[in-house]
């Protein structure tokens, strides 16, 4: 049962990762109360941004794990997850789906 979880749960991150980088809006499960939630504009936000920070993010954004980030740029697992726990505050941020799509408007993912 929950490797079931697992593969469903890695199929939608798929789906809605294919999703964003094609412009499109996917929305799953029953709609949100309120107006939709907002997401910062790159240029202000990215700019409060640290140069590893930015890197951290591009990472992140185009699909890497916290443990091929770490090897990638040759530091501590731990440290990548400081850098995405500081990524999130800074931003105001709560989860890594919008994380990817900042990367994104911000250009600095290709698609």
């Amino acid at each position: 049962m929950q490797r079931q979880l697992v593969a469903e749960s890695c199929r939608v991150l798929a789906e809605t990762l294919q999703a964003v980088q094609e412009g499109r809006h996917v929305r799953r499960g029953p709609p949100r109360p309120g107006p939709p939630s907002h997401i910062p504009g790159p240029p202000s936000q990215i700019q409060r941004l640290t140069p590893r920070e930015i890197q951290v993010l591009s990472l992140i954004a185009e699909g890497h794990s916290t443990k091929e980030i770490a090897h990638r740029l040759k530091i501590t697992f731990k440290t990548v997850v400081s850098h995405r726990t500081h990524l999130l505050q800074k931003l105001g941020i709560h989860e890594s789906a919008t994380l990817v799509r900042l990367a994104i408007r911000a250009s600095l993912v290709p698609l």
